[in-house]
């Protein structure tokens, strides 16, 4: 498939996007000396920038590579959460369907950065993982009257409130019924994956396996049969696990596939995992073939961690790799 075609029908399909979204923000600087306090140097900041992160980086990487996306989430009323807002409606997002609540604080995760040396993050977060029963209903509501609309539902569940199992499942329900796909990225520290059973695709990184499987190894064989078990057990159709280094391995009843990661330099790994669930989402819209999204997802995911800070793939870059299909 040439890239034109793949773009004219990426343009006919829409994915919602479900999860968590917060703030990143980079602090650069330089420093030239320890503190007499602490063995710890002292930071000169030069400049600062500001991103999305969690669910809103899936959203930036889908944006970049032309995808119509709607998100989907809950948001606070502090400057935190409007500064999310403002961001979306820069990018020309719609932020209809984010429900606010005013006592969700929204999320910020703080870095510094020393001659492209991370040397310190500081998270500014206080979940209440009891909002969300108290807005599910809306929730449902919104998800049930867009489902009959979009092509494929995509979850980033980092965990911070804006999610629970019972709105996860619901919506996995309603895009089954609707036969359409549905994509998604668990929750880091779950050991149950009841709500994600009948998905098309899950994919947990290795940790988030061992969530699981405490003894598990990073050697194909175990990553197989660990795999196996996941898609019996909770009847999931597909399962992408990240593997690090060591790349990417799909597993469904029928398929085993290894890609080995291409990455050649690794300045920050955050934001790799949401780089491969959108790129591979785009594949799979696109018209490529599961193999060919795991490549062109594997690809993407090696350029950005070779970038210093949180960044979604380009468009450009985007392209060159699917031209190396």
């Amino acid at each position: 498939m040439n890239f034109k075609k793949f773009l004219i029908n990426l343009k006919k399909k829409k994915i919602l996007l479900l999860g968590d979204f917060f703030l990143d923000q980079f602090i650069y600087g330089s420093s030239s000396r320890l503190s007499p306090e602490a063995p710890v140097p002292i930071i000169n900041p030069e400049k600062s920038i500001f991103s999305l992160g969690g669910a809103g980086n899936v959203l930036l990487n889908l944006r970049n590579i032309k995808m119509n996306v709607m998100p989907v989430s809950l948001i606070g009323l502090d400057s935190n959460s409007k500064m999310i807002l403002n961001i979306l409606k820069s990018r020309n997002v719609s932020t209809d369907f984010f429900l606010k609540d005013k006592d969700i604080k929204g999320i910020l995760k703080q870095r510094f950065v020393i001659k492209n040396q991370h040397v310190l993050r500081v998270d500014y977060e206080e979940l209440n993982f009891k909002i969300i029963n108290r807005n599910i209903n809306k929730f449902k509501s919104i998800i049930k009257k867009l489902a009959k609309e979009y092509d494929l539902l995509l979850v980033s569940d980092y965990g911070k409130g804006s999610l629970n199992s019972d709105l996860i499942k619901y919506s996995i329900d309603l895009f089954n019924n609707e036969k359409k796909i549905s994509i998604i990225d668990p929750r880091k520290k779950f050991n149950n994956y009841s709500a994600y059973s009948y998905a098309t695709f899950i994919t947990p990184n290795l940790n988030e396996v061992r969530n699981l499987y405490p003894n598990l190894e990073n050697i194909d064989k175990e990553i197989i049969v660990a795999a196996k078990k996941i898609i019996k057990e909770y009847s999931i159709k597909n399962i992408i696990i990240k593997r690090g280094e060591k790349g990417l391995t799909f597993v469904n009843n029928l398929n085993i596939n290894h890609l080995k990661s291409v990455a050649k330099e690794v300045y920050d790994v955050s934001g790799a995992g949401d780089t491969i669930i959108a790129c591979f989402a785009a594949g799979i819209l696109g018209g490529l073939t599961v193999k060919e999204s795991l490549k062109l997802s594997n690809r993407c995911a090696a350029y950005v961690i070779s970038l210093i800070g949180t960044q979604p793939i380009s468009f450009d870059k985007f392209s060159d790799f699917f031209k190396k299909l």
